[in-house]
């Protein structure tokens, strides 16, 4: 039935599109799931946070290109938060992609001037002398 406490909660139930994104993801692989859910990404069905979530779930595992892959397709999702750019950055920086990593602080800040993370990643960058 209905529970609205779960809503308060942030609490994803089991069958929701978020529970289901990364049940699938463990499944069937990240690009099947991106086929799967491409709509539902795209509309915000499947959450910035839940997109998130699973791309540092692939970060954790090593797996760059794939979260790099995911990453985009959550800014290209939503384009006007700092927060997805911020997740590619550092995807970037963890592959050795020090270019994008920057150019992705860079639109960190452009979109929140107060990111204290996004500046002190750029300072890291920046000092290690590559481009």
């Amino acid at each position: 039935g209905d529970h609205p406490s779960f809503g308060w909660l942030n609490y994803d139930s089991y069958d929701s599109p978020n529970a289901r994104f990364a049940q699938d993801l463990r499944a069937n692989g990240m690009q099947q799931t991106l086929q799967d859910f491409a709509a539902d990404i795209a509309t915000g069905k499947v959450s910035e946070r839940a997109v998130n979530e699973a791309g540092y779930q692939l970060l954790s595992e090593k797996r760059y290109a794939d979260a790099i892959t995911l990453f985009q397709r959550n800014v290209d999702a939503h384009p006007a938060s700092s927060n997805t750019y911020d997740s590619l950055g550092e995807a970037y920086m963890d592959d050795g992609q020090t270019e994008l990593a920057i150019k992705n602080y860079e639109k960190v800040l452009a979109l929140n001037p107060n990111s204290r993370n996004a500046k002190a990643m750029l300072d890291k960058l920046r000092a290690s002398g590559q481009p």
